[in-house]
């Protein structure tokens, strides 16, 4: 469920621009590749998108749920756990913040925790 919603809430428009959160949040070791529009309204639109996306996207959980010595490389320049959830947040739409906070109300008290969500 984490990574499902959290791949969400990294998909999602940042208001007044062509870009998702993603392109904000990203890892410079797996960056978002040049031109990226994949419409995320389709129900297979990630398996379908390209892999470099993917990459992309995966790099930033990863970053989130690794350890720091294990994910340094992978970081985001927002950092990671509170930093981090507070960068995305600013990114979202009053709707998605609170969709997004729905959504993470569903996560267990141990994975909130692990992630330093906030």
């Amino acid at each position: 469920m984490f990574v499902k919603n959290a791949t969400w809430a990294l998909m999602q428009p940042v208001a007044g621009t062509q870009h998702r959160v993603l392109h904000t949040l990203q890892t410079t070791e797996f960056r978002v590749p040049m031109g990226f529009n994949t419409p995320v309204n389709a129900d297979n639109w990630l398996s379908g998108g390209p892999l470099a996306v993917r990459r992309s996207i995966l790099a930033v959980l990863a970053s989130l749920i690794l350890p720091t010595q294990a994910s340094g490389t992978l970081i985001s320049h927002c950092g990671r756990g509170r930093t981090f959830w507070k960068a995305m947040k600013s990114l979202h739409c009053s709707e998605d913040r609170q969709a997004f906070k729905d959504r993470a109300g569903r996560w267990s008290p141990d994975l909130i925790d692990a992630v330093e969500f906030s």
